[in-house]
């Protein structure tokens, strides 16, 4: 296997395993809440307090509702919202609906999307846009393989030459970047110079190039679209490690 073929595998098993961890917190945030919520009881309560929470890395504070509320029994119940934000979302003296365990009055949550629904939203999402990284993966290979198959034997071959090596800073795996090469060809007929890049190399491919006696590199293009291209580069030698 490729060097590039065992590191995108390692990427999407990594990224796979920390969607299934965040969606799995986040499905169970979410049953749970809807079980207490079908079992709560209702009731208004009044914001007396909101307590700073410090942030991670402290870049500040957020603030959780601290909330009283009065039982049919007369049991005065004193609870702290477990969600906390800023700005803060209710104001001191600021009348709230609260949802609370019949069995167990001081587990209370005020009944608000954010304080029920902001956990299991947020781990949900973030577990379906990680699992959703490694699919994405493997699809973006698939279909750059099929454009490059449909270029070689529909597109039009054009000669063009060799201008330079760059390096694509944009991409780093293992804290190395990948080489592109780029060619111009000037169109006789319309007297345009068009520049065309290559897919990415990952090793220096400039030396092999100027030793190959040639300056000219073979591009499929479409000619309705010249910045659909495909630069042949299998003069290269294959990376081994």
């Amino acid at each position: 296997m490729k060097t590039e073929d065992k590191t995108l595998t390692i990427i999407i098993t990594v990224f796979s395993l920390i969607g299934a961890t965040f969606f799995g917190i986040g499905l169970f945030s979410f049953i749970d809440t809807q079980k207490f919520i079908k079992t709560a009881a209702s009731t208004e309560g009044v914001v007396f307090e909101l307590n700073p929470v410090q942030s991670r890395k402290n870049r500040g504070f957020t603030y959780a509702p601290v909330v009283k509320f009065q039982t049919p029994d007369g049991k005065n119940i004193q609870f702290q919202s477990s969600t906390s934000s800023n700005p803060p979302e209710f104001s001191v003296g600021q009348t709230v609906p609260v949802l609370y365990n019949r069995s167990n009055p001081q587990e209370a949550q005020v009944d608000s999307f954010v304080q029920l629904w902001l956990l299991p939203t947020v781990f949900g999402g973030f577990g379906i846009i990680f699992m959703g990284v490694g699919p994405t993966l493997i699809v973006i290979p698939l279909l750059s393989k099929k454009k490059e198959k449909w270029l070689q034997e529909n597109g039009q071959k054009i000669q063009t030459k060799f201008s330079n090596v760059e390096w694509n800073t944009s991409l780093k795996v293992n804290g190395q970047s990948p080489y592109i090469i780029v060619s111009q060809w000037c169109d006789p007929a319309a007297y345009e110079v068009y520049t065309f890049r290559s897919q990415n190399i990952w090793f220096n491919p400039e030396e092999f190039i100027k030793s190959s006696g040639t300056d000219l590199i073979d591009v499929y293009v479409d000619p309705k679209n010249m910045k659909k291209h495909y630069m042949d580069i299998s003069f290269l030698p294959k990376l081994n490690n």
